[in-house]
């Protein structure tokens, strides 16, 4: 499942990012022609496990360099390139915490405020039952919602009735019997489910024994429910509040939340392996894991954030960048947290994603004043891990 995966992200992107800033400044090996660095790329991905894949450099609020390679689909051999649209999992949540900033903004929300001054129905840890939980620990991972086995149910598989165990992932296939009872179903209906003791899937153990605010834990759950307290708190569907708010101004026409995007021409296959396609499926809890776009549509956001960084925004009040952007809660020596996004000790920002058959990585090294985004439409394993690292840092070592 996706929570479990993030642990390996996690691990895995510390050498991708901001944390490998150091070993990149210090290394001898420079590579100064564009050539040279297309023929590297070349290389280490004719000898990968990926299916296809785009990757983005920005510097100076613009997109300097591009890469496209593989399949967008195997079967129909249509090219992956930067307009190829892909559900683009946890970096979703990089919306999130823009949306709650900006309903920061208008006055709409106050990030220390009880969430359960914006719900329709009351969350609690029963564990702590009187202290109340925050939307800044929704935002930061510090709200003691856990993501339990029933996070599955969030799965949505259309055809699920008629698939079988060798179509899924050995991980996936294990939840087989789950994901062929769920339904598609409002993600306020399915949080109400989990998080109140009236709810059908409803246990304690979705909430940690720790106070709120006192340590992070990753949390699918509670980011979605941080999406529905925009909603709640606004008057506006979440998918409207973003769109009006985030892709509209920014110009991002490939960006929705809409499941009717897998069936555009544009839209990548997704694959567990090379030989094994993905069945179609929609996330209910889409506000954590959702989102659909492209390395091109979703520069656009990454240009935004890099310039509200710097006090150049033009989504966001600077306060509200600035909070977002500030270490909220500390990991551990290295990485911290600030709104949704991660924070490495030496500047820039961060996120990544996996949800079955697709892996994405986004990133600003505040030291070389770069940003990279990476999609591509296979399974996020060990390996696939290892073969975008070795790709993501040869372009790390390209002079821009």
């Amino acid at each position: 499942m996706k929570n479990v995966k993030t642990y390996l992200l996690l691990a895995l992107c510390l050498t991708l990012s901001n944390c490998s800033t150091k070993k990149e400044l210090d290394s001898p090996i420079i590579i100064n022609d564009l050539e040279t660095l297309n023929s590297e790329v070349g290389k280490l991905f004719a000898d990968s496990d990926l299916v296809g894949f785009s990757c983005l450099a920005i510097k100076d609020g613009a997109i300097v360099y591009q890469k496209d390679m593989g399949f967008a689909d195997i079967k129909t051999q249509t090219p992956y390139t930067k307009t190829s649209v892909q559900n683009i999992a946890s970096i979703s949540k990089t919306i999130i915490a823009v949306a709650l900033m900006k309903a920061v903004d208008q006055g709409k929300i106050n990030l220390d405020a009880d969430i359960n001054e914006y719900l329709p129905f009351e969350v609690l840890n029963p564990n702590h039952p009187n202290t109340p939980i925050t939307v800044r620990q929704l935002a930061t991972h510090t709200s003691t919602i856990m993501d339990t086995g029933d996070y599955i149910r969030s799965y949505y598989f259309p055809d699920a009735s008629s698939l079988n165990k060798l179509e899924m992932s050995k991980e996936y296939g294990r939840y087989l019997e789950v994901i062929k009872t769920n339904e598609l179903i409002d993600e306020s209906t399915f949080l109400e489910n989990v998080l109140t003791p009236s709810g059908k899937w409803y246990s304690k153990d979705v909430f940690s024994k720790n106070k709120p605010g006192s340590v992070s834990d990753y949390s699918n759950i509670a980011s979605t429910l941080a999406g529905f307290v925009i909603e709640s708190a606004t008057g506006m569907s979440y998918e409207e509040y973003t769109t009006e708010y985030i892709f509209k101004p920014l110009g991002m026409t490939q960006t929705s939340w809409d499941y009717s995007t897998t069936a555009n021409d544009d839209f990548a296959s997704r694959y567990f392996t090379k030989t094994q396609v993905v069945p179609n499926y929609y996330l209910i809890t889409k506000a954590d894991g959702g989102l659909y776009t492209s390395t091109n549509d979703f520069s656009l956001f990454m240009i935004e954030m890099i310039n509200g960084y710097k006090d150049k925004g033009t989504i966001l009040s600077k306060e509200s960048y600035d909070i977002m952007f500030s270490s909220q809660f500390a990991y551990n020596d290295e990485l911290s947290i600030g709104i949704f996004w991660e924070r490495n000790k030496d500047g820039g920002f961060k996120h990544d994603g996996s949800d079955p058959g697709v892996t994405t990585i986004a990133s600003y090294n505040d030291a070389k004043d770069r940003g990279l985004i990476i999609f591509t439409n296979i399974d996020a394993t060990k390996e696939t891990f290892t073969q975008l690292s070795n790709i993501w840092n040869v372009i790390g070592r390209y002079e821009f």
